[in-house]
């Protein structure tokens, strides 16, 4: 996954690893066309995303942005 902070005066691209989990419907069949997907999770770490996030508001906070 890719984030760009908005007004993030270094404009990094920050990348993130993610993973999805899916959970499907016992006994689907793939050429029903009925929902095959009972329910999925999402894993990931958005430490940095939230660190960038944090300079950002502290530069606005500062009156620096």
């Amino acid at each position: 996954i890719t984030y760009i902070i908005k007004d993030d005066p270094q404009g990094r691209t920050i990348k993130i690893p993610a993973m999805s989990v899916f959970h499907l419907v016992p006994g689907a069949d793939f050429k029903s066309g009925k929902a095959l997907i009972e329910h999925f999770n999402v894993y990931l770490d958005g430490s940095e995303v939230f660190s960038i996030v944090g300079e950002v508001q502290k530069l606005k906070s500062e009156g620096k942005l």
